[in-house]
């Protein structure tokens, strides 16, 4: 799609991190700080679900390794991911600093918890989560060491092997 702002993007070479036939990665020519890396994938995708398990598996092991050299290369104390679908699913990764000045915080609201129960039914019937009983731990028997017998009137070889002289 020629008129996908995001499709567009990543096309500076000299911003580019990584690129396969997939996806790209790359600083923003508008990053919000230092630190701010952009991953994408280069089909044009209008939400983040038309992407196959295999690319979305992909798309956020790429921002995990983003992230892990984030702290290695900047010296950040931390990670923000932010999956953002602006009409094409990209991950923003924001390197975070003591002091940075980026908030992302939102003030929580109280939900209704017979309206939350509601809600968690109707998600879980769809996407297969089974509840699971938790059987207690079996009592694992330690085994009884074996007893070497010696019959009488018959050499036992193994007895024997055991009274060796230096």
């Amino acid at each position: 799609m020629t008129d996908c702002k995001q499709c567009k993007e990543g096309e500076n070479k000299d911003l580019l991190l990584y690129e396969d036939p997939n996806f790209k990665v790359f600083v923003p020519e508008n990053a919000v700080s230092k630190g701010h890396v952009r991953v994408l994938p280069k089909k044009h995708l209008n939400a983040f679900e038309e992407l196959s398990d295999e690319e979305a598996q992909t798309f956020f092991w790429l921002a995990n390794m983003v992230a892990s050299s984030l702290f290695d290369t900047m010296g950040a104390i931390g990670t923000n991911i932010i999956e953002e679908d602006q009409g094409h699913p990209v991950l923003d990764i924001y390197a975070r600093f003591q002091d940075d000045g980026l908030n992302f915080q939102w003030e929580p609201k109280k939900g209704d918890p017979s309206e939350l129960d509601s809600i968690a039914s109707k998600i879980s019937s769809k996407v297969g989560i089974v509840e699971t009983k938790q059987e207690a731990p079996k009592e694992i028997e330690e085994p009884k060491p074996a007893t070497i017998e010696e019959e009488e009137g018959k050499e036992n070889y193994l007895l024997k092997s055991l009274d060796k002289l230096p």
